[in-house]
């Protein structure tokens, strides 16, 4: 399973994003109390909608899709809700309404992201020719214990990083080579990969667009 998760051989740059993340449907209406911008970065799993294979994996529907958005609400233990000021990366289930993965981001770490994402595409170049809206999300939660509603909170030392395609080991432990970009959560201190995404060449245009949209909403906000 680590070596799943650890085997990318093409490491031409390295995110330094840390992150903790909050699953959560992505339609809340209550009424927001207040804004808090606070200053960890924060990420999480929430993998309850989805079926823990052996070694405590999931692999998500292909509809999935990983976003960014300028902030979110949140509920505080009081019951009311307010805003969370941060830039926040999230993968969505449009199907099920829900946000199954959440990466709270303060300026600077969604500015490093979008520049590692902007070189790995930039090298890529005209390899970048694969627009057929394909996209792998995979889930592991091995060194993690989960609450009582399958959430999973990964250590705040967990770096976000951006590869031009990803080198690894199926199940069978055959190699492979996905040549889609390729971001993950690795949690550096256990070995691990958290979180795996690919995407082909149009996903990764719009999931970049999202995150420039949300870094210069939450500017035209300071």
């Amino acid at each position: 399973m680590r070596a799943l998760h650890r085997s990318i051989v093409f490491s031409m740059f390295t995110g330094i994003v840390t992150a903790l993340g909050c699953a959560q449907q992505q339609d809340r209406s209550a009424k927001t109390a207040d804004t808090a911008t606070p200053d960890e970065l924060s990420f999480a799993i929430f993998a309850e909608p989805y079926a823990l294979g052996d070694g405590g994996t999931a692999t998500l529907p292909s509809h999935v899709r990983l976003r960014a958005v300028p902030r979110v609400n949140e509920l505080a233990a009081d019951g009311r809700t307010y805003v969370d000021d941060r830039i926040t990366v999230v993968v969505e289930d449009e199907q099920k309404h829900f946000w199954s993965f959440m990466a709270k981001l303060d300026k600077f770490s969604a500015l490093t992201l979008l520049g590692e994402l902007d070189a790995v595409m930039f090298a890529r170049g005209a390899e970048a020719t694969t627009d057929d809206a394909s996209m792998r999300v995979t889930y592991g939660t091995l060194p993690y214990a989960p609450d009582a509603h399958e959430k999973f909170v990964l250590p705040s030392d967990v770096k976000l990083r951006v590869f031009p395609r990803l080198h690894g080991f199926g199940e069978d432990g055959i190699p492979y080579i996905d040549d889609r970009l390729t971001i993950v959560a690795e949690d550096e201190a256990n070995e691990f990969w958290a979180v795996t995404a690919t995407f082909d060449a149009g996903l990764a245009r719009e999931f970049r667009a999202s995150l420039a949209s949300a870094i210069a909403e939450h500017d035209a906000r300071d």
